[in-house]
């Protein structure tokens, strides 16, 4: 029977209809189920990540490039949401590279190196000021990392970004598929690596190999300039390294030359990202 206010009520075993589900109000391919107790809710929509919202009409960010796809063009602290939705802050980088966005994961004054020489990203560490980040003393929290990791295409390292903006003399890029500083575990503490781009005190190569120190228990996430033994790129070329040393990290051996570690509130930044 039909009743008074127009709900049919349901038992077992019988679909119902009330006609709220018809022109389908749920957005963004969300499925629409009518309600048939009596209640002033008529339908549910169930929304496919990354929407929410009565009519799946909200879209979470997942990374700073959903804010990019979204047409955000200002670079600073966003709102980031993951899989169990959890919220974060990140620092987007918006506009240094045609086409990317960048979320920081690291980054440190030269002084504040120490409590970053036994960190690798592929285990777990502890993070420093992993809620609230900053250019003198910052790690993200390892489980955003990994969320950040499932949504980004590359990594890279810069020199001075919270005064200097992006410089392409001290940077680099590479591809996480070629080189995924996150997930994979390295077997030998050094060894040539694939880049896009590296340059180091003037001192390039595109896509080329850099022999790149990382592993846990021996070093961290960085390349020496003047040992490059059997890799394409030449940290002398124009410019003569220093011996031994160290940049994008460790700093055991420190060259003014090179704009991380000109002074001691000089700063290194890591990042993951994509277009």
């Amino acid at each position: 029977y039909k009743a008074s206010n127009h709900i049919v009520p349901c038992t077992d075993d019988v679909t119902c209809t009330n006609g709220c589900c018809r022109n389908n109000p749920c957005l963004n391919g969300g499925t629409c189920t009518e309600v048939c107790e009596p209640t002033s809710v008529r339908y549910n929509c169930s929304c496919p990540l990354p929407f929410v919202g009565k009519h799946c009409e909200i879209q979470l960010r997942r990374s700073c490039q959903d804010y990019k796809a979204a047409r955000f063009t200002a670079s600073g602290l966003y709102t980031v949401t993951d899989d169990r939705n959890q919220t974060f802050q990140v620092f987007c980088d918006f506009d240094s590279e045609p086409g990317f966005a960048w979320n920081l994961i690291e980054s440190f004054y030269r002084s504040n190196k120490h409590l970053f020489q036994n960190i690798v990203f592929y285990d777990d560490y502890q993070a420093i000021s992993g809620d609230a980040p900053n250019w003198q003393a910052y790690l993200v929290k390892r489980s955003y990392l990994l969320w950040l990791r499932d949504h980004s295409t590359h990594w890279r390292a810069t020199c001075r970004y919270n005064t200097d903006g992006i410089v392409y003399t001290d940077y680099l890029r590479a591809s996480l598929k070629d080189f995924d500083i996150i997930r994979d575990v390295p077997t030998v503490k050094d060894v040539c690596r694939p880049y896009e781009y590296v340059n180091i005190r003037g001192n390039e190569c595109v896509n080329c190999t850099a022999r790149t120190w990382y592993k846990k228990g021996d070093y961290p996430l960085h390349i020496d300039s003047y040992y490059q033994d059997e890799c394409d790129f030449d940290g002398s070329k124009i410019d003569a390294a220093l011996n031994f040393e160290d940049n994008f990290g460790w700093y055991d051996e420190i060259n003014p030359k090179f704009r991380c570690t000109s002074s001691e509130n000089d700063t290194t930044q890591i990042w993951i990202g994509g277009k």
